[in-house]
């Protein structure tokens, strides 16, 4: 009652860097017996064996070891996937949706593939770091993705599958990637952003209702920072006019793996947070409510015109912003380049990184300045215009040159 596969290991590299031939394993499938504790079947997955005898030792040894009650529920000795499917169920229970899409990506994109097939206790420091150097210079989000797999490995040595953790003597390297390329050029300046504004207006007074929503909406963007599911999970309860503020308490989920979309917590623990917003923002967010219809259903700030999903849909906005770019031949970013360049520009206008956290709603100001504040060529010459002024009013303020005209041709 076993079914026997055979199976290749992801290929290792010698020394000079020759990929060697794949190593072969077998994994034997197979019914156990009925657990005696819920009255189920209960069957076993076994895998890492080196022949087909090998594996069919290993499962009649688990049969015997399950029929006389020394086998308990999880492997004594599980694979990487193994410990994953253990400890992911109780893990995401104790974070918040967003947090679980992520881990869940992390694993089935990144860690399982790579590492899914070793056991946990053969797992070395001398496997992994290679493979957190290569995935830190590849992805900005290395160091997460990392942290992941130490966790799971943590929880390894919880359950006594490991005696020391491997992850814990692993060093993330200096010369990761910091910032993609993508993210570097995902900001508008202050002048592109004013072109995007003047664009916005046009389009309202021109397309009518539909315009009006949607320059409410980045009006919003632009001004608080907030992410995307964020601005539309908004509702009318959340805006207060006389106060000019708006409350930020939750944000819709993207649609993943068949799930639909959501509503769910905030990001993080500082998410929940109160934004004051201008008398602009407030004139076109009122100037969109009384252009919305009065049976809109949930409140929703935002709405779709179809009765079965009345709040606009996730992808929405950034099919917007392709259409508004393309149409007014300005400079495509992201919805989320807004959220950037609300950043860059804050820090522009020396507003402390700490500050500008708070208003993003990250947990530390540390993220926001290594992932979301970005060099403009309006910030450096303004820097360097601060630091010429300082340098002629101490330093050159007693050079016979300052009062030259510096653009008078001499000739010759």
């Amino acid at each position: 009652m076993a079914t026997y596969i055979k199976y290749k290991l992801k290929p290792k590299k010698s020394i000079d860097g020759k990929t060697l031939k794949p190593e072969e394993r077998w994994m034997v499938k197979g019914y156990l017996g009925i657990d005696p504790k819920t009255g189920l079947d209960k069957y076993t997955t076994l895998r890492g064996f080196t022949s087909k005898k090998s594996a069919a030792d290993g499962y009649d040894d688990a049969v015997y070891e399950f029929k006389h009650g020394l086998r308990q529920a999880t492997p004594k000795r599980p694979t990487i996937r193994e410990a994953y499917e253990s400890w992911y169920p109780m893990w995401k229970d104790t974070v918040r949706p967003a947090t679980q899409r992520d881990a869940k990506q992390n694993f089935e994109h990144h860690i399982i593939p790579d590492f899914g097939d070793y056991f946990v206790d053969q797992l070395t420091p001398m496997d992994i770091q290679p493979w957190v150097n290569k995935l830190c210079r590849k992805f900005v989000t290395g160091p997460t993705i990392f942290g992941r797999l130490k966790m799971l490995l943590k929880f390894a040595g919880g359950m006594g599958w490991i005696t020391i953790n491997p992850a814990a003597m692993i060093t993330i390297p200096h010369d990761r990637k910091r910032t993609s390329n993508h993210a570097q050029n995902n900001v508008y300046s202050i002048d592109e952003l004013q072109q995007f504004s003047d664009a916005l207006d046009r389009e309202a007074t021109a397309l009518g209702t539909p315009a009006i929503m949607r320059r409410a909406f980045f009006r919003v963007i632009i001004s608080t920072g907030v992410r995307r599911g964020e601005a539309i999970a908004l509702t009318w309860d959340d805006v207060n006019f006389k106060d000019k503020t708006i409350s930020i308490t939750k944000t819709v989920l993207p649609k993943y793996n068949g799930v639909p979309e959501s509503i769910g917590e905030p990001k993080t623990d500082h998410g929940n947070r109160l934004l004051k917003v201008g008398d602009d923002v407030l004139g076109a967010l009122m100037q969109w409510r009384n252009r919305q219809e009065s049976n809109a259903a949930d409140n929703w700030v935002f709405t779709s015109r179809w009765e079965q999903h009345p709040r606009i849909s996730y992808l929405l906005p950034q099919r917007w912003m392709e259409l508004i770019c393309e149409r007014n031949n300005l400079r495509y970013i992201t919805v989320h380049g807004l959220r950037h360049t609300k950043a860059t520009l804050m820090a522009e206008d020396d507003i402390s990184a700490t500050d500008i956290a708070g208003t993003l709603g990250h947990s530390n100001s540390k993220f926001t300045v290594e992932h979301y504040i970005h060099n403009t060529q309006a910030g450096l010459n303004n820097a360097s215009d601060k630091y010429n002024e300082l340098l002629t009013k101490t330093v050159w303020s007693k050079s016979g040159h300052k009062n030259e005209n510096v653009h008078e041709s001499t000739g010759a």
